[in-house]
């Protein structure tokens, strides 16, 4: 019987390397994968125990069957009483603005819908994202622009806020540190009780906690906390849940 000499040892191992790691990112941008998690808060009213909240980001103009229909049919089961979306929803390199308004179409027939923007929409054309934007505001997608809404129940009230990723304060020359400054995040938000701010970045988690935020959905950090330098693993597209809340 013939021995395999050392270089085709390892170039068996490289290939079965490579299949293992393409069969990975295969995984990772057709799975889904729902995480849950109950938060208590004292500042949170009454009337809003077992609020939940659908958090969606960076699908990165995915498609996890026919107009996502596999990703609205968990959205269903899950009977959120807000979706919040953290930016990311279309991908600069192969935009398809139809693909994502096609899953808001849907979406906002299971709860209403927030949206903030992420560095991807700062990065497609003007005209691109002027078509998403009114697109979602014609289908009811409540676009926060470094705005507050107020959700009411049984004569109670919580906020929530949204900034613009910093992306787009550089399209306008301006300092993206500065939209992220406690005082900016203050002036987006002035509701004195519990506050929920979605903004697409995690890593302004220091900012958030000065501000005294209560709850930051966020996304953007898909590709992983730690990366491999010159390697792209950002396309993994799925729910996920970032929650970062003070005690």
């Amino acid at each position: 019987m013939k021995k395999i000499n050392k270089q085709t040892k390892k170039r068996i191992l490289l290939l079965s390397f490579a299949v293992l790691i393409v069969v990975y990112l295969w995984w990772g941008n057709s799975s889904i994968k729902v995480t849950e998690y109950s938060l208590n808060n004292g500042n949170l009213p009454e009337s809003f125990d077992g609020f939940k909240i659908a958090h969606v980001s960076d699908l990165h103009d995915a498609e996890f069957g026919k107009n996502n229909k596999r990703l609205i049919k968990h959205l269903e089961e899950l009977k959120p009483d807000i979706i919040a979306v953290t930016g990311d929803s279309v991908d600069e390199n192969r935009t398809n603005v139809d693909l994502t308004l096609k899953f808001f179409e849907k979406a906002v027939d299971v709860a209403p819908c927030y949206f903030v923007t992420g560095n991807h929409e700062a990065g497609i054309s003007k005209e691109d994202y002027q078509l998403l934007e009114s697109s979602l505001l014609d289908l009811g997608v409540i676009v926060l622009k470094n705005q507050e809404k107020i959700i009411e129940k049984n004569g109670e009230k919580i906020s929530v806020s949204g900034i613009d990723d910093p992306y787009f304060a550089s399209r306008n020359n301006k300092s993206p540190a500065s939209q992220m400054s406690v005082e900016n995040l203050n002036d987006v938000s002035s509701f004195d009780g519990y506050r929920i701010l979605l903004s697409h970045r995690p890593e302004y988690f220091e900012a958030y906690v000065e501000a005294n935020i209560d709850l930051v959905l966020s996304g953007h950090a898909h590709g992983g906390q730690f990366r491999i330098p010159l390697v792209m693993n950002g396309f993994f597209a799925h729910i996920i849940a970032q929650f970062y809340f003070r005690v």
